[in-house]
């Protein structure tokens, strides 16, 4: 076995340096946020708690750049403490508004979009 050590060696680094950078990055966090965001979501179900905590996720990752910039934040850990939130927050906010809509839809009389004699 005539392998190179040192090529074993840069390709676990290599790996190491991958896996941290997913474990620092805001998506990564703001889904921590809303996996512990879901205890509190009352009668979800599963596929619907998914939604919201990948949902919590991408406004995370998405949110927290601008909004660290525009709070002038440049520490790293207040970073990952805004996305863990934005995760957090960002679930329920998501199910908020996806509860809304549904019973917007719901209660919607399309009758009221056209127009016409109404109750004639």
């Amino acid at each position: 076995m005539n392998e190179d050590p040192s090529a074993f060696m840069s390709a676990l680094a290599a790996v190491g340096a991958f896996l941290i950078k997913i474990l620092n990055s805001h998506f990564f966090i703001g889904l921590i946020g809303a996996m512990v965001s879901l205890r509190g979501v009352p009668g979800a179900t599963w596929p619907t708690r998914l939604l919201n905590a990948l949902s919590g996720m991408v406004i995370s990752g998405i949110g927290t750049p601008g909004l660290a910039e525009w709070m002038q934040i440049d520490s790293v850990s207040q970073m990952a403490v805004l996305a863990f939130a934005l995760g957090l927050f960002g679930l329920n906010l998501v199910d908020e508004v996806r509860t809304r809509t549904v019973e917007l839809i719901r209660t919607t009389k399309l009758s009221d979009f056209f127009p016409g004699k109404k109750g004639d």
